[in-house]
């Protein structure tokens, strides 16, 4: 169809994991204080598929 985007879904790579590492503690850094304990960031290795 027209205008319909490929999407293509792979392994997160180091480099990945280290730019979705840097998104996650951007976001939880800008919360609020009192906001912040709700939202436990994930350890890199989380994010790594074996």
């Amino acid at each position: 169809m027209e205008g319909e985007k490929k999407i293509i879904i792979k392994k997160c790579t180091t480099n990945d994991v280290n730019d979705i590492y840097n998104i996650q503690k951007i976001v939880i850094d800008n919360f609020k204080e009192e906001e912040k304990g709700y939202f436990l960031p994930f350890k890199k290795e989380t994010y790594l598929f074996t």
